[in-house]
């Protein structure tokens, strides 16, 4: 009698369990409020009839018959924060607005629908918690103005475009699991991988001011294969940084006007400085088949550098000169190239301390300035000019401040390197 019992027991308590892990739908109704229960039916448009908020198995829908009006469509967090499974926005006649300003947990997937509103005041962030393979993020167009955390072990996969914007809660963290960019454009402040996190951005086009690739798991050139990376910012702390040498990225443009920015290791199919300065393979190595090199810099290579095919450095026309040394001024560093001589352009460029070897050496530099150190470069003998200060007080590199002659036209001139001759006078 005593084993029946048990076992009745042990059937009621495995039928609880099976319940409670058995995900029940929830539908929002009557307009804006405060996630409480009084908001939710189990049947779109019904009456309130549910016993328990929504749990992290269970689903809840946003539709026609949730009763948004303009003037009742706020939705906000309780104290603590909210969870569910899947989080569905779809088909609202008036669109809401969500403050997750006291966190949202999300245990399976997400839609979101066109013209809605995701507020975030410094509070909790939204996470993802799934362990299973397969969920998906529909973003709609919507802009996130809170943190995003993924901390399960499952995979998600943003079926759209991601904008957070540059600022400095916009932040994705994947700590777990597999996140999938794939043929997107994603737009946001920071992007970091941990842990034995892992990435795909096949195809993608990522804009942000910091990236960081933690992750014990290399990146493979198939996960970053046709991808672009730019790094926008302009502050001293723009930084490119990944954790192992073979981690392979395609292309990675520092796009921004800025100083430091950084690139601490990793290997590229091309890297361009289109603005700001830089640190390369600051804490590491960097191979890269290109690199290009089109602002003044100065570009200080921290470690040994690896180009095997194309190299560029080149100002623009009366741009100055683009400055190359290391991060100290008695350390050599060694820039590998593994190019033909066709392929290596240096123009209007002062280098220090960098050693360059290859098949082809000495390399030339056209119109450049040796500053010691080096070896490997043939600095090619060039023609200077003489230029006039114009226009009060102002900065040296200001273009608008040179005149090719006394009084002349500002802007006329260059900006001078140590080929020229400049005149301060009463012009």
């Amino acid at each position: 009698m005593r084993t029946i019992k048990f076992l009745f027991l042990a059937i009621f308590l495995l039928a609880s369990s099976v319940a409670k892990l058995s995900a029940t739908d929830y539908y929002w109704i009557g307009g804006g409020g405060t996630w409480e229960i009084s908001h939710f039916s189990s049947t779109s448009g019904g009456g309130q009839d549910m016993t328990q908020l929504p749990t992290i198995n269970d689903n809840v829908y946003f539709n026609a018959n949730s009763g948004f009006t303009t003037i009742s469509r706020n939705v906000s967090m309780p104290t603590g924060g909210a969870a569910c499974k899947d989080l569905i926005f779809d088909g609202c006649t008036v669109v809401p607005y969500l403050n997750v300003n006291n966190g949202l947990t999300i245990n399976g997937s997400l839609q979101l629908q066109a013209g809605m509103t995701i507020a975030y005041s410094y509070g909790g962030p939204i996470n993802f918690t799934s362990p299973n393979a397969g969920e998906t993020i529909q973003w709609s167009g919507v802009e996130i103005s809170s943190p995003v955390n993924f901390n399960g072990n499952g995979s998600w996969t943003f079926l759209d475009n991601f904008n957070q914007g540059y600022y400095g809660s916009n932040i994705i963290v994947n700590n777990n699991g597999m996140l999938i960019l794939d043929n997107i454009t994603v737009k946001n402040n920071s992007i970091t991988v941990n842990n034995s996190a892992q990435i795909s951005i096949k195809n993608t086009i990522i804009n942000v001011s910091t990236w960081t690739y933690n992750s014990s798991v290399v990146l493979s050139g198939t996960a970053s294969a046709n991808s672009t990376i730019n790094v926008h910012g302009n502050s001293s702390n723009n930084i490119f940084s990944t954790v192992h040498a073979t981690d392979k990225y395609y292309n990675l443009n520092m796009v921004s006007e800025g100083s430091g920015h950084h690139i601490n290791r990793g290997t590229f199919n091309k890297i361009t400085y289109a603005a700001g300065s830089g640190f390369l393979a600051n804490g590491g190595t960097i191979v890269t088949d290109s690199l290009l090199l089109h602002a003044f810099g100065p570009y200080q290579f921290n470690n040994n550098v690896t180009v095997n095919k194309y190299l560029l450095a080149k100002s623009a026309v009366c741009g100055g000169l683009i400055d190359l040394k290391t991060n100290n001024y008695t350390t050599q560093r060694t820039l590998t190239y593994g190019g033909t001589p066709a392929d290596i352009k240096l123009e209007n460029v002062r280098i220090s301390n960098i050693a360059i070897t290859g098949s082809g050496t000495p390399y030339p530099v056209t119109n450049g300035s040796d500053y010691g150190g080096n070896s490997g470069w043939n600095f090619l003998p060039g023609s200077g000019h003489t230029w006039y200060w114009v226009g009060g007080t102002g900065n040296w590199t200001d273009k608008n401040h040179w005149a090719d002659e006394s009084g002349g036209t500002p802007g006329s001139g260059c900006i001078p390197t140590p080929l020229d001759n400049v005149i301060f006078d009463n012009g």
